[in-house]
Protein backbone atom coordinates (compact mmCIF):
# COMPACT_ATOMS: atom_id res chain seq x y z
CA UNK A 1 0.00 0.00 0.00
CA UNK A 2 2.75 2.30 0.89
CA UNK A 3 4.44 2.00 -3.10
CA UNK A 4 0.62 2.83 -4.33
CA UNK A 5 0.53 5.92 -1.76
CA UNK A 6 3.99 7.21 -3.01
CA UNK A 7 2.49 6.81 -6.74
CA UNK A 8 -0.79 9.02 -6.08
CA UNK A 9 1.95 11.53 -4.34
CA UNK A 10 4.14 11.76 -7.26
CA UNK A 11 0.76 12.41 -9.71
CA UNK A 12 -0.89 14.64 -7.21
CA UNK A 13 2.27 17.03 -6.03
CA UNK A 14 2.98 18.81 -9.46
CA UNK A 15 -0.93 19.49 -10.00
CA UNK A 16 -1.38 20.54 -5.93
CA UNK A 17 1.19 23.20 -6.56
CA UNK A 18 -0.99 25.50 -9.46
CA UNK A 19 -4.52 24.47 -8.00
CA UNK A 20 -6.23 27.84 -6.94
CA UNK A 21 -9.14 25.66 -5.16
CA UNK A 22 -6.76 24.15 -3.03
CA UNK A 23 -4.48 27.35 -2.21
CA UNK A 24 -7.23 29.81 -1.96
CA UNK A 25 -8.67 27.05 0.87
CA UNK A 26 -6.05 26.69 2.46
CA UNK A 27 -6.52 22.73 1.42
CA UNK A 28 -3.90 20.04 1.02
CA UNK A 29 -3.53 15.99 0.90
CA UNK A 30 -1.64 13.92 3.23
CA UNK A 31 -1.19 10.86 4.54
CA UNK A 32 -3.73 8.99 6.71
CA UNK A 33 -3.45 8.36 10.35
CA UNK A 34 -4.11 5.46 11.59
CA UNK A 35 -7.15 3.97 13.96
CA UNK A 36 -4.46 4.12 16.92
CA UNK A 37 -3.41 7.56 16.03
CA UNK A 38 -6.40 9.06 15.46
CA UNK A 39 -7.87 8.03 18.70
CA UNK A 40 -5.02 9.05 20.66
CA UNK A 41 -5.26 12.57 19.00
CA UNK A 42 -8.51 13.04 19.16
CA UNK A 43 -8.28 12.15 22.95
CA UNK A 44 -5.76 14.59 23.13
CA UNK A 45 -7.50 17.67 20.93
CA UNK A 46 -9.26 19.97 23.89
CA UNK A 47 -5.91 19.97 25.79
CA UNK A 48 -4.15 21.39 22.65
CA UNK A 49 -6.84 23.38 21.66
CA UNK A 50 -6.89 24.93 25.30
CA UNK A 51 -3.25 25.20 25.56
CA UNK A 52 -2.92 27.14 21.51
CA UNK A 53 -6.44 29.36 23.18
CA UNK A 54 -3.71 30.48 26.04
CA UNK A 55 -1.45 31.36 23.62
CA UNK A 56 0.95 28.26 24.16
CA UNK A 57 2.82 26.31 21.56
CA UNK A 58 1.02 22.84 20.91
CA UNK A 59 1.53 20.40 18.69
CA UNK A 60 0.95 16.49 17.53
CA UNK A 61 3.81 13.87 16.88
CA UNK A 62 2.31 10.96 15.84
CA UNK A 63 0.13 9.40 18.46
CA UNK A 64 1.57 11.84 21.50
CA UNK A 65 0.79 15.99 22.05
CA UNK A 66 3.63 18.27 23.37
CA UNK A 67 2.63 21.45 25.42
CA UNK A 68 5.09 24.46 25.38
CA UNK A 69 7.91 21.82 25.10
CA UNK A 70 10.99 23.27 23.91
CA UNK A 71 12.89 22.54 21.43
CA UNK A 72 15.99 21.70 23.18
CA UNK A 73 14.62 18.57 25.33
CA UNK A 74 13.08 16.81 22.19
CA UNK A 75 16.37 16.92 20.71
CA UNK A 76 18.42 15.52 24.11
CA UNK A 77 15.60 12.95 24.46
CA UNK A 78 16.14 12.53 20.44
CA UNK A 79 20.04 12.06 20.91
CA UNK A 80 19.97 10.12 23.87
CA UNK A 81 17.65 7.67 21.80
CA UNK A 82 19.99 7.43 18.83
CA UNK A 83 23.07 6.82 22.26
CA UNK A 84 21.28 4.26 23.35
CA UNK A 85 20.27 2.51 19.67
CA UNK A 86 24.34 2.77 18.66
CA UNK A 87 25.02 1.13 22.47
CA UNK A 88 22.56 -1.54 22.07
CA UNK A 89 24.30 -2.03 18.09
CA UNK A 90 27.57 -2.00 19.82
CA UNK A 91 26.59 -4.42 22.59
CA UNK A 92 25.66 -6.71 19.39
CA UNK A 93 28.95 -6.24 17.85
CA UNK A 94 30.58 -6.99 20.48
CA UNK A 95 28.42 -10.25 20.93
CA UNK A 96 29.43 -10.81 17.36
CA UNK A 97 33.28 -10.68 17.83
CA UNK A 98 33.36 -12.72 21.03
CA UNK A 99 31.27 -15.30 18.97
CA UNK A 100 34.02 -15.06 16.45
CA UNK A 101 36.61 -15.14 18.68
CA UNK A 102 35.45 -18.28 19.51
CA UNK A 103 35.71 -19.32 16.52
CA UNK A 104 38.46 -18.23 16.00
CA UNK A 105 39.96 -20.08 18.99
CA UNK A 106 38.54 -23.68 17.81
CA UNK A 107 39.51 -22.78 14.19
CA UNK A 108 43.16 -22.44 15.93
CA UNK A 109 42.97 -25.69 18.04
CA UNK A 110 41.85 -27.32 14.92
CA UNK A 111 44.99 -26.44 13.16
CA UNK A 112 47.06 -27.11 15.79
CA UNK A 113 45.43 -30.80 16.13
CA UNK A 114 45.75 -30.81 11.99
CA UNK A 115 49.37 -29.79 12.26
CA UNK A 116 50.17 -31.93 14.80
CA UNK A 117 48.24 -34.65 13.03
CA UNK A 118 50.31 -33.71 9.94
CA UNK A 119 53.91 -33.64 11.75
CA UNK A 120 52.75 -37.27 12.64
CA UNK A 121 52.32 -38.00 9.58
CA UNK A 122 55.42 -36.58 8.03
CA UNK A 123 57.75 -38.30 10.53
CA UNK A 124 55.99 -41.55 9.50
CA UNK A 125 56.98 -41.12 5.73
CA UNK A 126 60.11 -39.79 6.47
CA UNK A 127 61.12 -42.97 8.64
CA UNK A 128 58.87 -44.97 5.45
CA UNK A 129 61.01 -42.93 3.31
CA UNK A 130 64.13 -44.11 5.34
CA UNK A 131 63.31 -47.67 4.94
CA UNK A 132 62.61 -47.76 1.20
CA UNK A 133 66.15 -46.18 0.69
CA UNK A 134 68.00 -48.49 2.65
CA UNK A 135 66.24 -51.17 0.70
CA UNK A 136 66.94 -49.32 -2.71
CA UNK A 137 70.49 -48.91 -1.66
CA UNK A 138 70.75 -52.73 -0.78
CA UNK A 139 69.43 -53.64 -4.26
CA UNK A 140 71.30 -51.14 -6.33
CA UNK A 141 74.04 -52.57 -4.82
CA UNK A 142 72.87 -56.69 -6.01
CA UNK A 143 72.48 -54.71 -9.35
CA UNK A 144 75.98 -53.54 -9.26
CA UNK A 145 77.21 -56.67 -8.46
CA UNK A 146 74.80 -58.94 -10.89
CA UNK A 147 75.80 -55.74 -13.66
CA UNK A 148 79.60 -56.26 -13.20
CA UNK A 149 79.24 -59.86 -12.96
CA UNK A 150 77.72 -59.98 -16.66
CA UNK A 151 80.33 -57.65 -17.58
CA UNK A 152 83.14 -59.76 -16.64
CA UNK A 153 81.32 -62.16 -18.81
CA UNK A 154 80.52 -60.40 -21.77
CA UNK A 155 84.06 -59.36 -21.51
CA UNK A 156 85.38 -62.93 -21.86
CA UNK A 157 82.56 -63.69 -24.87
CA UNK A 158 83.69 -60.92 -26.48
CA UNK A 159 87.35 -61.85 -26.32
CA UNK A 160 86.46 -65.17 -27.16
CA UNK A 161 84.65 -63.42 -30.35
CA UNK A 162 87.67 -61.21 -30.94
CA UNK A 163 90.41 -64.66 -30.82
CA UNK A 164 87.75 -66.63 -33.43
CA UNK A 165 87.51 -63.08 -35.99
CA UNK A 166 90.98 -63.09 -35.81
CA UNK A 167 91.60 -66.74 -36.55
CA UNK A 168 89.10 -66.37 -39.34
CA UNK A 169 90.82 -63.15 -40.42
CA UNK A 170 93.92 -65.22 -40.65
CA UNK A 171 92.67 -68.05 -42.85
CA UNK A 172 90.80 -65.59 -45.31
CA UNK A 173 93.55 -63.73 -45.99
CA UNK A 174 95.79 -67.08 -46.66
CA UNK A 175 92.78 -68.10 -48.42
CA UNK A 176 92.83 -64.42 -50.44
CA UNK A 177 96.86 -64.87 -51.17
CA UNK A 178 96.69 -68.40 -52.58
CA UNK A 179 93.81 -67.07 -55.02
CA UNK A 180 95.56 -64.67 -55.92
CA UNK A 181 98.42 -67.02 -56.48
CA UNK A 182 96.22 -69.22 -58.46
CA UNK A 183 94.96 -66.24 -60.49
CA UNK A 184 98.03 -64.45 -61.28
CA UNK A 185 98.88 -67.84 -62.42
CA UNK A 186 96.22 -68.09 -64.62
CA UNK A 187 96.21 -64.92 -66.00
CA UNK A 188 100.19 -65.71 -67.00
CA UNK A 189 98.99 -68.70 -68.58
CA UNK A 190 96.49 -67.03 -70.17
CA UNK A 191 98.80 -64.46 -71.83
CA UNK A 192 101.73 -67.02 -72.87
CA UNK A 193 98.65 -69.17 -75.33
CA UNK A 194 97.54 -65.73 -76.45
CA UNK A 195 101.11 -64.62 -77.35
CA UNK A 196 101.63 -68.20 -78.79
CA UNK A 197 98.44 -67.90 -81.04
CA UNK A 198 99.10 -64.64 -81.91
CA UNK A 199 102.54 -65.65 -83.25
CA UNK A 200 100.95 -68.98 -85.25
CA UNK A 201 98.42 -67.00 -86.90
CA UNK A 202 100.69 -64.00 -87.60
CA UNK A 203 103.30 -66.43 -89.43
CA UNK A 204 100.16 -68.38 -90.78
CA UNK A 205 99.32 -65.50 -92.36
CA UNK A 206 102.68 -64.40 -93.48
CA UNK A 207 103.18 -68.59 -95.03
CA UNK A 208 99.94 -67.58 -96.85
CA UNK A 209 101.36 -64.42 -98.41
CA UNK A 210 104.53 -65.69 -99.35
CA UNK A 211 102.21 -68.68 -101.01
CA UNK A 212 99.89 -65.66 -103.18
CA UNK A 213 103.27 -63.85 -104.07
CA UNK A 214 105.13 -67.04 -105.72
CA UNK A 215 101.72 -68.33 -107.00
CA UNK A 216 101.60 -64.96 -108.70
CA UNK A 217 105.16 -64.78 -109.99
CA UNK A 218 104.79 -68.09 -111.48
CA UNK A 219 101.63 -67.63 -113.00
CA UNK A 220 102.75 -64.03 -114.36
CA UNK A 221 105.88 -65.87 -115.30
CA UNK A 222 104.01 -68.84 -117.45
CA UNK A 223 101.60 -65.87 -119.22
CA UNK A 224 104.75 -63.87 -120.26
CA UNK A 225 105.99 -67.70 -121.52
CA UNK A 226 102.97 -68.22 -123.03
CA UNK A 227 102.40 -64.51 -124.80
CA UNK A 228 106.40 -64.81 -126.55
CA UNK A 229 105.54 -68.69 -127.62
CA UNK A 230 102.35 -67.37 -128.78
CA UNK A 231 104.19 -64.36 -130.49
CA UNK A 232 106.47 -66.77 -132.05
CA UNK A 233 103.52 -68.64 -133.41
CA UNK A 234 101.37 -65.17 -133.64
CA UNK A 235 104.28 -64.26 -136.91
CA UNK A 236 104.22 -67.82 -137.89
CA UNK A 237 100.31 -68.58 -137.59
CA UNK A 238 98.53 -64.75 -137.11
CA UNK A 239 94.66 -66.15 -137.80
CA UNK A 240 95.22 -68.82 -135.62
CA UNK A 241 97.17 -67.09 -133.06
CA UNK A 242 94.95 -64.39 -133.26
CA UNK A 243 92.14 -66.51 -132.71
CA UNK A 244 94.31 -68.29 -129.96
CA UNK A 245 95.78 -65.11 -128.22
CA UNK A 246 92.12 -63.83 -127.50
CA UNK A 247 91.14 -67.21 -126.13
CA UNK A 248 93.90 -67.05 -124.28
CA UNK A 249 93.77 -63.32 -123.30
CA UNK A 250 90.27 -64.29 -121.92
CA UNK A 251 91.63 -66.77 -120.08
CA UNK A 252 94.20 -64.75 -118.33
CA UNK A 253 91.34 -62.59 -117.67
CA UNK A 254 89.67 -65.23 -115.80
CA UNK A 255 92.87 -66.01 -114.59
CA UNK A 256 93.45 -62.64 -113.15
CA UNK A 257 89.73 -62.64 -111.91
CA UNK A 258 90.08 -66.22 -109.74
CA UNK A 259 93.29 -64.65 -108.39
CA UNK A 260 91.51 -60.85 -107.38
CA UNK A 261 88.61 -62.91 -105.60
CA UNK A 262 91.49 -65.94 -103.86
CA UNK A 263 93.35 -62.25 -102.45
CA UNK A 264 89.65 -61.05 -101.39
CA UNK A 265 88.81 -64.19 -99.51
CA UNK A 266 92.37 -64.16 -98.11
CA UNK A 267 92.11 -60.29 -97.10
CA UNK A 268 88.86 -61.54 -95.27
CA UNK A 269 90.43 -63.96 -93.55
CA UNK A 270 92.81 -62.14 -92.52
CA UNK A 271 90.11 -59.56 -91.00
CA UNK A 272 88.06 -62.13 -89.34
CA UNK A 273 91.39 -63.39 -87.43
CA UNK A 274 91.93 -59.57 -86.31
CA UNK A 275 88.69 -59.83 -85.02
CA UNK A 276 88.86 -62.49 -82.94
CA UNK A 277 92.39 -61.22 -81.60
CA UNK A 278 90.80 -58.27 -80.72
CA UNK A 279 87.54 -59.85 -78.64
CA UNK A 280 90.47 -62.44 -77.26
CA UNK A 281 92.35 -59.31 -76.21
CA UNK A 282 88.85 -57.56 -74.89
CA UNK A 283 87.97 -60.61 -72.91
CA UNK A 284 91.79 -60.40 -71.47
CA UNK A 285 91.44 -57.08 -70.54
CA UNK A 286 87.86 -57.85 -69.14
CA UNK A 287 89.49 -60.97 -67.04
CA UNK A 288 91.86 -58.20 -65.95
CA UNK A 289 89.40 -55.96 -64.36
CA UNK A 290 87.19 -58.39 -62.77
CA UNK A 291 91.11 -59.51 -60.92
CA UNK A 292 91.25 -55.90 -60.26
CA UNK A 293 87.78 -55.68 -58.42
CA UNK A 294 88.06 -58.99 -56.97
CA UNK A 295 91.29 -57.74 -55.37
CA UNK A 296 89.77 -54.36 -54.17
CA UNK A 297 86.70 -55.69 -52.84
CA UNK A 298 88.96 -58.21 -50.73
CA UNK A 299 91.16 -55.00 -49.77
CA UNK A 300 87.61 -53.38 -48.61
CA UNK A 301 87.14 -55.90 -46.35
CA UNK A 302 90.22 -56.53 -45.13
CA UNK A 303 89.77 -52.88 -43.99
CA UNK A 304 86.01 -53.38 -42.90
CA UNK A 305 87.74 -56.47 -40.61
CA UNK A 306 90.54 -53.99 -39.52
CA UNK A 307 87.66 -51.52 -38.75
CA UNK A 308 85.26 -53.75 -36.59
CA UNK A 309 88.29 -54.73 -35.13
CA UNK A 310 89.12 -51.42 -33.99
CA UNK A 311 85.65 -50.40 -32.90
CA UNK A 312 85.64 -54.00 -30.60
CA UNK A 313 88.59 -52.50 -28.66
CA UNK A 314 87.09 -49.17 -28.63
CA UNK A 315 83.74 -50.94 -27.27
CA UNK A 316 86.02 -53.52 -24.41
CA UNK A 317 87.43 -49.54 -23.11
CA UNK A 318 84.10 -48.13 -23.42
CA UNK A 319 82.84 -50.92 -20.90
CA UNK A 320 85.75 -50.61 -18.83
CA UNK A 321 85.11 -46.81 -18.87
CA UNK A 322 81.57 -47.76 -18.07
CA UNK A 323 82.34 -50.25 -15.17
CA UNK A 324 84.55 -47.21 -13.82
CA UNK A 325 81.36 -45.28 -14.13
CA UNK A 326 79.00 -47.33 -12.35
CA UNK A 327 81.30 -48.13 -9.40
CA UNK A 328 81.76 -43.99 -9.44
CA UNK A 329 77.98 -43.49 -9.24
CA UNK A 330 77.07 -45.83 -6.77
CA UNK A 331 79.68 -44.51 -4.46
CA UNK A 332 78.30 -40.77 -5.38
CA UNK A 333 74.68 -42.38 -4.53
CA UNK A 334 75.82 -43.88 -1.45
CA UNK A 335 77.16 -40.25 -0.23
CA UNK A 336 73.89 -38.76 -1.46
CA UNK A 337 71.95 -41.62 0.53
CA UNK A 338 74.24 -40.59 3.98
CA UNK A 339 73.61 -36.62 3.26
CA UNK A 340 69.66 -37.38 3.05
CA UNK A 341 69.69 -39.48 5.76
CA UNK A 342 71.67 -36.50 8.21
CA UNK A 343 69.30 -33.88 6.14
CA UNK A 344 66.38 -35.76 6.92
CA UNK A 345 67.61 -35.70 10.79
CA UNK A 346 67.65 -32.56 10.24
CA UNK A 347 64.55 -31.88 9.37
CA UNK A 348 63.21 -33.63 11.79
CA UNK A 349 65.14 -31.14 14.43
CA UNK A 350 64.11 -28.66 12.75
CA UNK A 351 60.03 -30.36 12.66
CA UNK A 352 60.39 -30.31 16.13
CA UNK A 353 61.13 -27.19 17.34
CA UNK A 354 58.76 -25.56 14.63
CA UNK A 355 55.93 -27.51 16.48
CA UNK A 356 57.38 -26.26 19.98
CA UNK A 357 57.59 -22.71 18.59
CA UNK A 358 53.90 -23.61 17.00
CA UNK A 359 52.93 -24.55 20.60
CA UNK A 360 54.50 -21.62 22.28
CA UNK A 361 52.42 -19.50 20.04
CA UNK A 362 49.46 -21.07 20.68
CA UNK A 363 49.35 -20.48 24.31
CA UNK A 364 50.12 -16.89 23.72
CA UNK A 365 47.31 -16.40 21.65
CA UNK A 366 44.90 -17.98 24.05
CA UNK A 367 46.54 -15.86 26.73
CA UNK A 368 45.74 -13.04 24.22
CA UNK A 369 42.49 -14.05 23.63
CA UNK A 370 41.87 -14.52 27.41
CA UNK A 371 42.87 -11.01 28.39
CA UNK A 372 41.02 -9.37 24.78
CA UNK A 373 37.81 -10.64 26.73
CA UNK A 374 38.20 -9.53 29.84
CA UNK A 375 38.97 -6.49 28.89
CA UNK A 376 36.16 -7.07 26.54
CA UNK A 377 34.04 -7.60 29.56
CA UNK A 378 34.64 -4.52 31.39
CA UNK A 379 34.13 -2.36 28.42
CA UNK A 380 30.22 -4.01 28.44
CA UNK A 381 29.91 -3.47 31.81
CA UNK A 382 30.47 0.29 31.41
CA UNK A 383 28.81 0.39 28.12
CA UNK A 384 25.22 -1.13 30.27
CA UNK A 385 26.38 1.03 33.08
CA UNK A 386 25.99 4.22 31.11
CA UNK A 387 23.35 2.90 29.11
CA UNK A 388 21.41 2.21 32.48
CA UNK A 389 22.53 6.09 33.51
CA UNK A 390 20.88 7.37 29.58
CA UNK A 391 17.55 5.14 30.44
CA UNK A 392 17.27 6.75 33.88
CA UNK A 393 17.65 10.01 32.54
CA UNK A 394 15.47 9.28 29.53
CA UNK A 395 12.46 8.14 32.45
CA UNK A 396 13.35 11.13 34.66
CA UNK A 397 12.18 13.22 31.15
CA UNK A 398 9.46 11.42 30.78
CA UNK A 399 7.88 11.92 34.43
CA UNK A 400 9.00 15.88 33.58
CA UNK A 401 6.82 15.44 30.75
CA UNK A 402 3.89 13.51 32.26
CA UNK A 403 3.71 16.52 35.40
CA UNK A 404 3.84 18.95 32.32
CA UNK A 405 0.79 17.42 30.75
CA UNK A 406 -1.65 17.04 33.95
CA UNK A 407 -0.75 20.70 35.18
CA UNK A 408 -1.69 22.18 31.62
CA UNK A 409 -4.87 20.65 32.13
CA UNK A 410 -5.58 21.57 35.39
CA UNK A 411 -5.00 25.27 34.14
CA UNK A 412 -7.13 24.91 31.33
Amino acid sequence: MLWMWHIVLADLKPRMKNNEYLTTKGLRFKEDLTAFDTEARNRLWPAVERARKEGKSAYFSGARAFVDVKLELVKLVLVKLALVKLVLVKLLLVKLVLVKLVLVKLVLVKLVLVKMALVKLVLVKLVLVKLVLVKMVLVKLELVKLVLVKLALVELVLVKLVLVKLVLVKLVLVKLVLVKLVLVKLVLVKMALVKLVLVKLVRVELVLVKMVLVKMVLVQLELVKLVLVKLVLVKLLLVKLVKLVLVKLVLAKLVLVKMVLVKLELVKLVLVKLALVKLVLVKLLLVKLVLVKLVLVKLVLVKLVLVKMALVKLVLVKLVLVKLVLVKMVLVKLELVKLVLVKLALVKLVLVKLVLVKLLLVKLVLVKLVLVKLVLVKLVLVKMALVKLVLVKLVLVKLVLVKMGPDATESC
